[in-house]
């Protein structure tokens, strides 16, 4: 579930925010001036994010090996695959 809302009412409202965050799993977009600042997640998707981010890096990491190429470079052709996939959807 995602939900927005501005920066002064998640201040305001900052413990029913979390507990909805806690108890309910929702995400909330906290923007200013209309513009998207910050997200408040759950604990488990934090914890998701970053095992996926990790493991893509691991897997960075052997390619770069496997073809002789820098971690840099690796994590360029990459980038540049992330986004002809983009173009291309």
């Amino acid at each position: 579930m995602l939900k927005t809302t501005d920066a002064m009412t998640a201040r305001k409202s900052f413990g029913a925010l979390l507990n909805q965050t806690y108890y309910q799993n929702q995400t909330t977009i906290i923007s200013r001036a209309n513009k998207a600042m910050a997200a408040l997640i759950s604990i488990e998707l934090l914890a998701s994010i970053h095992s996926y981010s990790e493991s893509l890096k691991a897997q960075i990491q052997q390619v770069a090996k496997k073809n002789d190429l820098s971690e840099t470079a690796a994590l360029d052709l990459a980038n540049e695959a992330k986004e002809f996939a983009r173009k291309s959807a």
